[in-house]
């Protein structure tokens, strides 16, 4: 038996319910796993950069490669996962129906500032994600360990971090 595989997708918060039921009929052998409010992991062996693409419920979706403590743990995943360059996008996930919290927003910043001081040629330089690129998305929420993904980058996919359009 292979390694476990995880999807994961991120939703307005209260829609996950809603998801799990949608990937239960796009993506009958996921299984949810570990869940948060606007966030739900799915056990797929075949995950993987295309996980759920068809889902019109998640703003986000792809393969997790794991969660992290530190920036370096989130370099060390990306390291692990390929060669770049990948797009980065650093959110915070939804608290709330209103959004995430102030301190995450400003966490994600000051995290998407340290992986580009320190990740070298690992990231582009541009921010929105244009169709074909991989995008490596790191969700941070409060004092929980971050979840680092990938996904490849599709024309019906929001094109800004989190999926959450600054308006």
């Amino acid at each position: 038996m292979g390694e476990q595989r995880f999807g994961f997708a991120i939703v307005n918060v209260g829609s996950e319910n809603a998801l799990k039921a949608e990937l239960g009929r796009l993506v009958p052998a996921a299984r949810p796993a570990f869940a948060r409010p606007g966030l739900v992991t799915f056990k797929h062996d075949a995950a993987d950069a295309g996980f759920a693409a068809d889902s019109i419920i998640a703003r986000v979706r792809g393969l997790s490669i794991g969660m992290a403590k530190s920036a370096e743990e989130v370099l060390a995943r990306v390291d692990a996962h390929g060669k770049g360059p990948f797009v980065l996008h650093v959110f915070a996930r939804d608290a709330s129906d209103e959004g995430p919290l102030p301190a995450d927003d400003a966490r994600a910043v000051e995290l998407d500032r340290e992986l580009r001081e320190k990740g070298g040629d690992r990231f582009a330089a541009h921010t929105e994600a244009r169709v074909g690129d991989r995008v490596i998305d790191v969700v941070v929420a409060g004092d929980e360990p971050m979840l680092v993904g990938v996904h490849q980058h599709r024309r019906d996919y929001w094109p800004m971090a989190g999926g959450r359009p600054h308006l």
